[in-house]
């Protein structure tokens, strides 16, 4: 692996990361909007997927499959 694949990869995981965070806090502040208990769960469910892809990222823990 060159040194140039390196740098797109992290550069990569960067954007991605970056992409993970705002895209969670949007939702956050689209559920403070809302008050119809069926959004909320649709937003509850989003935000907490999304917050372990990126924990799982900032971690570097390997998916597992079931």
């Amino acid at each position: 692996m060159t040194k140039d694949t390196k740098a797109r990869r992290a550069r990569g995981k960067t954007e991605v990361t970056k992409y993970l965070k705002i895209r969670i806090e949007q939702l956050t502040l689209e559920r403070a909007k809302n008050t119809n208990t069926d959004t909320l769960l649709i937003l509850d469910k989003s935000i907490q997927e999304l917050a372990m892809v990126l924990d799982l990222i900032e971690r570097k823990a390997p998916l597992q499959r079931p």
